[in-house]
């Protein structure tokens, strides 16, 4: 499939991303799929092998809860494995921006407008729970540093509210009314917020208490029936009758351009697509039965959702880091309601915060 930054392909995804060819790069490292070396998966196998040292017991129940805790009283194990997947990400950037011929033949699936794209980035905004906090701050330091020692012109920003970053692009994908529902269903998570509009755009969003994904529970003959009823029930729950008849919900799988998930890659949401060649018609017309009203749902792909909150902006990447890689483009795009300069973004039971000052 040829690239499309406003619609990438499955092709598009950096989880599988291999270095072969790189000046510094660990050579234990070549050939690593980079899901294996900055992902939340690949944090919880540095903690593993760093158990001892930071006095973790391996059989914790919680090893990231526990191990942000030692990052945050500084110890020194902690600290080491956030800068060396800072590093890796940096070295990902050098590659990608490079576009060494072996890297270009060993990963094939990549489009010579994938590389062409890539070769005019000159910035990269991160989101995801692995951008947040203490953590993102030393992520992205050692990246940046990487960058700096290879001479590459590429400035890193940690995103407002990284964890939040998909449903924020979401939002503006709402064109008309005064308030909406906006929801971004990961591989973990379902993250859902409230979104209120005025003249000037989007203006204040209020982030809603998160709910646990359990779709992978689903699994056999009828798996995406219930995965589909699942996904139903969660966004009539959510909506209410004076929101507006737009319901944007980002997943974590790529789309076409009309919202179909595409067959041709893992995870949980594509399965779907198998009840139905217009996902989003169905899912529109089943939603609108339950709320008792003309509802559309309009399904984003995360990676271009979370690029859609800084559309329209040139030479520029927007990278998710959590459960896995992510990857958008923030190009223009039609129908995007301004952000307001004077956004405000609050969670629940927490003091609101403008744009300007996070």
């Amino acid at each position: 499939m040829i690239f499309d930054p406003a619609f990438p392909p499955t092709s598009n995804s950096l989880n599988r991303f291999k270095i072969w060819e790189l000046t510094g790069f660990p050579p234990e490292k070549i050939g690593w799929a980079f899901y294996d070396l900055v992902s939340s998966a690949a944090l919880t196998r540095a903690i593993e092998a760093h158990a001892e040292v930071l006095a973790i017991a391996p059989t914790e129940d919680n090893l990231h809860m526990t191990y942000f805790q030692r990052l945050a009283d500084s110890n020194e194990a902690a600290v080491a494995i956030a800068r060396q997947m800072g590093r890796c990400f940096g070295f990902l950037l050098v590659a990608l921006k490079r576009g060494n011929t072996l890297n270009r033949e060993k990963n094939a699936e990549k489009d010579a407008a994938y590389w062409a794209y890539w070769s005019q980035v000159d910035t990269v905004y991160l989101g995801g729970g692995l951008a947040d906090g203490d953590f993102g701050r030393l992520l992205l330091t050692a990246a940046q540093q990487v960058l700096e020692d290879y001479g590459i012109a590429i400035q890193l920003h940690i995103a407002i509210h990284p964890r939040h970053l998909g449903i924020l692009g979401a939002a503006r994908y709402v064109s008309t009314g005064q308030q909406a529902i906006a929801l971004d269903f990961g591989g973990t998570l379902v993250k859902r917020a409230r979104a209120a509009y005025t003249a000037s755009g989007l203006q204040h969003v209020e982030l809603l208490p998160s709910l646990p994904v359990e779709f992978d529970l689903y699994t056999g003959e009828g798996q995406e029936q219930a995965i589909f009823d699942t996904f139903v029930s969660l966004l009539v729950d959510a909506y209410q009758l004076d929101d507006a008849p737009v319901i944007p919900v980002s997943i974590s799988a790529y789309t076409s351009p009309d919202g179909q998930p595409l067959m041709a890659q893992g995870g949980i949401y594509m399965h779907m697509s198998r009840l139905s060649n217009n996902l989003p018609k169905l899912l529109s017309q089943t939603v609108s039965q339950r709320v008792g009203r003309d509802v559309t749902v309009k399904l984003l792909h995360d990676g271009s959702a979370a690029a859609a909150f800084f559309a329209p902006l040139d030479h520029a990447v927007v990278i998710t880091l959590g459960t896995a890689i992510g990857s958008g483009y923030p190009v223009a795009r039609s129908g995007l309601r301004p952000v307001a300069p004077d956004l405000s973004v609050q969670a629940s039971d927490s003091p609101t915060h403008s744009l300007g000052t996070v």
